[in-house]
């Protein structure tokens, strides 16, 4: 089987979890809640179809002569979707404390999991993809949003699929490893090391991450719709909108004016990676002057700035960049509609 290289937010993903392989954190669970209308084993049989089409969902990593991590679709792994009949208590039991488990850096066993359970008031599809194979997009999107309701409306068994073409996650990868020994690399790297070369990246102190620390923080919560339709009328993006807020209140609890962290970006601007599978999410470093007497349309305007900015030179990715400076990734922005997972459970959809 012939391997690949992984992208470089691959990579970031892998160098983590590689560290810390018994670790969860990197794990990407979701619980698809079905009214009991829907046939569960037409449903098995939609989630055996998407994962035969699917070759990036066989992938598994191997480390090559130099001890560098490579990837290969091995379409021999068997990824078994597994069906249960239990009480709501026990799925609800088995959700919040079995479901989500750690999966291996090496080895021939999958990087997801997949499992229907039959309860008496509704059909549970539990999804666990590990995130050094797929992102947001890929999950919510390409295989809840369409992959599964297709595969569920038509008559395609597993069978009748077939693995033809490269991957795009691969193709993508090979293209990164290429571009990266190019001139405009080269230009990218000199014009970020020299723009980030001197800054120290904003940390919280252990005042602000302790739980007495919240008491430092009011928060107001403000209904999503408020937020978008103020983001509406102002033509700003509640992305933008959110790193604004963010880089306030960092400078505020770090009594800094000039914050610097890391922002995220689906990294597909490439029109053909929209509908792949694969973990193309980049961490991209901003910095961030920030006044007391600014308005927030001008803190907008700046975050913009700088986002753009640090976006025009992304083909540096944040590995090398860490790797350059000699730093550790620092503060993440998450994305703007996420809510943090709770406990080990996987979040649910209905």
């Amino acid at each position: 089987m012939k391997t690949y290289p992984l992208l470089e937010s691959q990579m970031s993903i892998w160098l983590g979890w590689s560290i810390h392989p018994t670790a969860t954190a990197w794990n990407l669970p979701s619980v698809l809640t079905f009214p009991k209308n829907i046939d569960a084993n037409r449903l098995e049989k939609a989630v055996r179809s998407v994962i035969t089409q699917r070759q990036e969902l066989h992938i598994r990593f191997l480390l090559d002569k130099q001890g560098i991590p490579r990837q290969v679709a091995d379409t021999t792994m068997e990824i078994p979707v597994i069906h249960r009949q239990l009480t709501e208590k026990e799925a609800e039991d088995y959700i919040t404390n079995d479901f989500v488990r750690p999966f291996e850096p090496y080895g021939r066993k999958p990087l997801c999991r997949f499992e229907i359970i039959e309860t008496p008031q509704h059909h549970l599809l539990l999804c666990d993809i590990h995130h050094s194979i797929a992102d947001g997009t890929t999950i919510a999107r390409n295989l809840i949003g369409k992959d599964l309701p297709e595969a569920y409306d038509t008559t395609i068994t597993s069978n009748d699929c077939q693995h033809t073409e490269t991957p795009l996650l691969f193709r993508a990868a090979q293209k990164e490893k290429l571009v990266q020994k190019g001139e405009y690399y080269r230009q990218t790297k000199a014009l970020m090391l020299e723009k980030f070369g001197q800054t120290i990246f904003t940390k919280l102190s252990a005042e602000t991450t302790h739980p007495w620390g919240r008491s430092l923080i009011e928060v107001q919560r403000m209904p999503m719709k408020t937020v978008d339709e103020w983001c509406r009328q102002a033509g700003v993006t509640p992305q933008m909108l959110f790193t604004a807020a963010f880089s306030c209140v960092l400078a505020k609890l770090c009594r800094q004016q000039e914050v610097a962290f890391f922002v995220l970006n689906h990294g597909r601007t490439d029109h053909q990676l929209k509908d792949a599978y694969g973990m193309f999410v980049r961490s991209l470093p901003v910095k961030i002057a920030t006044e007391g007497n600014m308005t927030v349309r001008e803190l907008i305007d700046i975050c913009r700035r700088e986002w753009m900015s640090t976006f025009r030179h992304s083909i540096y990715p944040s590995t090398h960049f860490c790797r350059d400076l000699n730093i550790t990734p620092g503060i993440t922005t998450p994305a703007a509609r996420s809510a943090p997972p709770g406990g080990r459970g996987a979040s649910r959809t209905r």
